[in-house]
């Protein structure tokens, strides 16, 4: 999957449009055009109350959508602040003010707040590393490779995947150290590739065999560079799989209401 999770996307663009939202359903309760309930709601508005309807919930909506740590704090406090600023302002109204608009605006705020809390939420906010979308794709190959460790003699070994920063490569040779430095060759569509690769972890995937992640070291020259790129370029004009497949977004829609109400 290279895009945000749709539960984010969905929040984000609830609470973007929040103040339209506001509005729309005041019109409605009031039976005015969007154009005049705008223009009354800006007029008889204080500027604390201007920037709590039209400014804050945009600014939300977007630190929701970029999906960074201090953004996911501002969040939990603005959303907050907004339910209960929202309260006072109907209390301090003697409750002449239509419900209705409240009620939904501080929905998405709860909303919001339930979503973000959550643990498997709250922790893309917190880990860059599970923000996926934010790294190339890798794409799955499966080609026949060897991998020579320094002073050592190729062994064979199947490349499971490839991506700009690295690859996936399955080996039955084991004992490799972390940041071990490591010789990668392969050959594709009758390309020859010799990629130094430094070893960032390694797994036991069974049966006497190793799954190694590698990450390509600095020291490639140009030539490599440039060949590894027209590759990832090659693959991704064929629409080669990647190890992220592209899910439906109403049925993750769908699965994100259902552990919301579970």
């Amino acid at each position: 999957m290279n895009r945000r999770p749709w539960p984010i996307v969905l929040i984000a663009f609830l609470q973007l449009f929040s103040p339209i939202i506001y509005i729309a359903i005041a019109a409605f309760v009031y039976h005015l055009s969007f154009g005049a309930t705008f223009n009354e709601i800006w007029a008889l508005s204080p500027e604390l109350r201007k920037f709590e309807i039209f400014v804050l919930p945009v600014v939300l909506g977007i630190l929701i959508f970029l999906t960074r740590k201090p953004g996911f704090y501002v969040v939990i406090l603005g959303t907050i602040y907004l339910i209960v600023r929202g309260i006072m302002e109907f209390i301090a109204s003697n409750q002449t003010d239509p419900v209705l608009p409240l009620v939904l605006t501080n929905l998405i705020c709860l909303i919001a707040i339930a979503t973000l809390l959550r643990s498997k939420t709250r922790s893309v906010y917190f880990n860059p590393r599970l923000r996926w979308w934010e790294t190339s794709p890798r794409f799955v190959v499966n080609l026949t490779a060897s991998v020579t460790r320094t002073g050592g003699s190729p062994m064979k070994a199947l490349l499971k995947d490839v991506a700009t920063g690295g690859a996936g490569l399955e080996t039955l040779d084991t004992g490799y150290l972390k940041n071990e430095i490591v010789s990668l060759e392969f050959q594709y569509e009758g390309d020859s590739y010799h990629l130094k690769s430094q070893i960032v972890w390694e797994k036991d995937t069974g049966a006497g065999k190793q799954f190694l992640g590698l990450q390509w070291a600095d020291d490639n020259t140009t030539n490599d560079w440039s060949k590894l790129r027209r590759l990832l370029r090659n693959l991704k004009k064929k629409r080669t799989q990647t190890t992220r497949a592209m899910g439906n977004r109403f049925s993750d829609i769908k699965e994100w209401f259902s552990k919301l109400a579970g």
